[in-house]
């Protein structure tokens, strides 16, 4: 074997994941595509798709830092719906959108440092406190809120607008800011500290603290970015919707952690990718919107979920011992 066979064989090897999740993607489509050629085939039909996945995969991508660290957030809905409601009542009151975004993303990120420092300082479990959070902050919307919705539209503004949820070149602009966000995210996690970090506390955090690395604030500052990424969902949402739901978020839970897992970052943590998670988040939305377009029954979407899930963590868990 040259070097040059022996390089390329070594690099198929690292990138075993991200190709089978690429593979998995491109076969998901055909599928669909083969089922309703018509319909696959028709730009609008990915317009439609692209609408609201590039939400979920917001929210992924910095949950993939989340898991890879070793935790876990099921809160995530929930603070985004909170971000949301911020930024529906702040314009209504003031007419100003930048206000509310810098109130939405301040009072997320808050609610995400703090969920953070009770993971890491308080030593209660993630899954248990951001279940209980889940709950919490939901009551807090209905309570407020009254479970009544928030019409903005009288009060949105096409430039503001425009930026957030509009069209370039008859793309949604959420894609481009997805993109954009994976991009950076990308970059944290393999050209910044920050990432050898949480791979570190991933994998065992005592080793992790014995290099001298900060397990506290490591895990902290990933639950923070978690709140930023909700405050954007959030407003993302009430605008395309026009109107603020008390329920936003509600269905986010699933197919944002599928988009995790699918995109080969399993839940103990120590191993994950950023372009993983955003193929996955291609994947979950092909499933989603794809299954009904197909003509298919809604009903399927979670069965669906369910078997792509578990055949993406055996596929992963295969590759990683080959």
């Amino acid at each position: 074997m040259t070097q040059s066979q022996a390089k390329a064989v070594s690099f198929v090897k690292k990138m075993s994941l991200q190709i089978a999740v690429l593979a998995g993607f491109l076969i998901i489509w055909a599928i669909f595509f083969a089922l309703n050629p018509s319909v696959f085939s028709n730009p609008v039909t990915y317009g439609a798709i692209l609408v609201t996945v590039p939400i979920y995969i917001i929210l992924a991508l910095p949950l993939t830092f989340i898991t890879i660290c070793g935790e876990i957030d099921l809160s995530f809905g929930s603070v985004t719906a909170i971000g949301g409601m911020i930024f529906a009542v702040t314009l209504i009151s003031t007419d100003n959108p930048q206000l509310g975004l810098i109130l939405s993303l301040a009072v997320c990120t808050l609610v995400g440092a703090s969920i953070g420092f009770l993971v890491a300082k308080v030593a209660l479990p993630s899954m248990i406190l951001t279940l209980g959070m889940m709950f919490f902050l939901r009551g807090i919307i209905y309570v407020l809120t009254g479970g009544s919705s928030m019409g903005i539209i009288s009060h949105m503004q096409p430039g503001f607008t425009d930026l957030l949820v509009g069209l370039v070149w008859g793309i949604p602009i959420q894609l481009l800011w997805a993109a954009l966000f994976a991009f950076l995210a990308w970059l944290f996690l393999n050209r910044h500290v920050f990432g050898a970090y949480l791979y570190y506390v991933g994998n065992n955090e005592n080793s992790a603290r014995l290099r001298g690395i900060n397990v506290g604030n490591v895990k902290m500052t990933a639950f923070a970015i978690v709140g930023v990424a909700c405050g954007i969902a959030g407003i993302m949402a009430v605008l395309i919707n026009k109107t603020f739901f008390g329920t936003l978020g509600d269905g986010y839970l699933l197919p944002v952690l599928a988009m995790v897992f699918v995109g080969s970052t399993p839940p103990k943590g120590g191993t994950g990718t950023i372009f993983g998670t955003f193929v996955g988040g291609m994947i979950i939305g092909i499933i989603d919107s794809g299954l009904i377009a197909a003509g298919g029954v809604g009903y399927w979407t979670r069965l669906l979920f369910g078997l792509v899930i578990i055949l993406s963590i055996t596929i992963f868990k295969f590759l990683r011992r080959t």
